[in-house]
């Protein structure tokens, strides 16, 4: 399904400093789109409001997490082999973007599967994305288009040059038009990345120290000594030298 861009060329020319012309405009129209499927690459969100997409998803430890944000809450969920559906009452909504297919802690007698086939992979139907497209969304994609029409019109083509001995090169994606994320656009975008957890780590064990000797990194590697006195089994029994209980 194709995505409308990210930003009109209305949206650009109140950004612009000045009036675009008629070529300026027309071309706008196809580098808006381009710059919009770049920002939606690196954040990996559509932004565009979508009603009942469907996407598969395969459980982590019984919870899928919907990749598009904002998300509403899914209204289906099915097995992706397309051999029934899952009822509402054999999963939990999150809020945010989690489904839970185990009962949360609170709910202690919760349904399970035991009339059902406990998932692996779903296929879920949902709606998400924005009304009102963000602001600062709206803003990036102009920018990078704007910078791209400002390298054309100051000299169109013009890459390199000289004058008697001095030579000048034009280098970097900035001065020849093309349509990049700046770090500073990629800072301010990355609040719409999907945020990924911990990894667990498999590596060797870590350094553990011996049972009655130093540290190894201690000043002193010399061991020392210690001794554990062990009370008889009837404790009615005093060992020698410890005085009796007041």
């Amino acid at each position: 399904m194709a995505l409308p861009p990210l930003a009109t060329v209305t949206d650009l020319q109140s950004r612009f400093p000045r009036t675009l012309t008629a070529d300026e405009g027309s071309r706008a129209g196809f580098l808006l789109g381009d710059a919009s499927t770049l920002v939606r690459n690196y954040t990996g969100q559509q932004f565009t409001r979508v009603t009942n997409d469907t996407v598969t998803l395969r459980l982590n430890r019984g919870r899928i997490t919907l990749p598009q944000r904002p998300a509403d809450k899914p209204t289906a969920i099915a097995y992706a082999d397309g051999v029934g559906t899952i009822p509402t009452a054999a999963w939990w909504w999150g809020g945010l973007d989690t489904v839970d297919f185990m009962p949360p802690p609170w709910l202690g007698n919760g349904p399970a599967f035991t009339h059902l086939r406990r998932p692996t992979t779903v296929t879920v139907t949902y709606s998400h994305g924005y009304t009102e497209l963000p602001q600062d969304v709206v803003s990036i994609v102009c920018s990078m288009v704007g910078r791209v029409i400002s390298a054309g019109a100051v000299m169109p083509g013009l890459s390199s040059g000289g004058l008697d001995d001095f030579r000048f090169q034009m280098g970097g994606s900035l001065t020849t038009g093309a349509l990049v994320l700046t770090e500073e656009e990629k800072t301010e975008t990355n609040q719409y990345r999907p945020k990924t957890g911990p990894r667990s780590f498999r590596g060797p064990p870590p350094p553990t120290t011996r049972v009655g000797s130093r540290s190894p990194n201690s000043p002193s590697k010399t061991p020392f000594r210690f001794s554990v006195k062990v009370l008889p089994a009837d404790r009615t029994r005093r060992p020698a030298g410890c005085p009796e209980p007041r």
